[in-house]
């Protein structure tokens, strides 16, 4: 995501993130690595064994992978591996790009107002969504203490993507090397095969090497349904941190988390990490499921990684006393676990 203010179109949004990894094939990996370090105080409660290995696997998968999506980041592809509607400037708004189209749409709104309301605008294939934008200190420029709201009413920014709820911005700084912003949302994101409803807060960073750090403030919550018959509300504790990285010179995708998540299904919380960082090919803005790199759930006893074999399949690599070595391994798709 660049840091830099350019005038794009507002009904083009960009569309969020799902991206994951591997290593070879199953039963290859180990334990060991990349251990998410908490408060002494603090461990995980679930213990992981092969018999609740595919509940885990999901929530694993939901909880490394959803965040980006309610950051509408230009950085990712679509849940679906189909097109998503990238803008170079990324998924929020520029205070100066919308006063300027509201203007040139002859409203006769003065730059002088320190609220200014799009109304509805359709979105490209149904739906609609609007954008307020409260420059709290009437300067003209995005600047810490405003606020950027933008409310989505079945907005369909590509034919499979529905979104509707409400995604808010208070900017904390407009550094240039890293412009940081409190978010809060209400968000549902539905297509054919995925529904997720994301309610929580979270502080966002962009800097100008194309990567947005996503740190959950308090708590967070996305519930989940997939076509598979699989449903969870899967909770962030307060920290957990997503860094999401588009790299164009490599035409790939790359994402690492750390922290803790509750998993309501599975009646615990994990330790997630990623000793193996998570990445997609990219093609334009279009992408598929993951191919490389891996996703670990450290439980009270037991680990589980999630490991990318190709953009089609995926390994559960259970290692249920710690001792890293895989004592259960099984082959799923993306489609099932997703």
């Amino acid at each position: 995501m660049t840091t830099k203010v350019a005038s794009r179109s507002l009904v083009q949004l960009a569309c969020a993130a799902l991206i994951a990894g591997g290593l070879a094939a199953c039963g290859g990996g180990g334990g060991g690595g990349g251990a998410v370090s908490q408060p002494e105080s603090a461990s995980p409660t679930l213990v992981i064994t092969a018999a609740n290995s595919d509940t885990v696997g999901h929530f694993t998968a939901v909880a490394a992978l959803s965040l980006p999506i309610s950051w509408l980041s230009e950085t990712s592809v679509s849940l679906t591996g189909g097109n998503a509607l990238g803008a170079p400037t990324g998924g929020r708004f520029a205070l100066l790009t919308l006063r300027d189209r509201l203007t040139q749409a002859g409203t006769g709104r003065s730059h002088a107002l320190d609220a200014l309301e799009s109304g509805d605008l359709p979105c490209n294939f149904g739906g609609t969504m609007s954008v307020t934008l409260d420059d709290r200190d009437n300067n003209l420029v995005e600047s810490p203490g405003d606020v950027e709201t933008a409310q989505f009413k079945g907005c369909m920014p590509a034919a499979n993507e529905t979104y509707d709820g409400t995604w808010r911005l208070v900017v904390v700084s407009t550094s240039i090397d890293a412009p940081m912003y409190d978010s809060t949302v209400q968000l549902s994101y539905t297509t054919p095969k995925h529904t997720l409803k994301f309610d929580g807060s979270y502080e966002a960073t962009s800097d100008s090497m194309y990567r947005t750090t996503v740190t959950v403030k308090g708590s967070m919550s996305v519930t989940v349904a997939t076509h598979a018959g699989y449903a969870d509300t899967v909770t962030f504790a307060d920290g957990f941190v997503v860094v999401d990285q588009i790299d164009y010179g490599a035409a790939r995708n790359v994402l690492t988390v750390a922290g803790r998540v509750a998993s309501a299904s599975a009646g615990g919380s994990v330790d997630l990490s990623t000793p193996n960082e998570l990445v997609t090919s990219r093609n334009g803005y279009a992408g598929g499921y993951p191919e490389t790199g891996t996703v670990k759930a450290q439980g009270k006893v037991g680990a589980l990684s999630v490991r990318a074999v190709s953009s089609a399949s995926v390994c559960l690599d259970t290692d249920d006393n710690d001792d890293g070595h895989v004592e259960s391994t099984s082959t799923q798709s993306w489609d099932w676990l997703l």
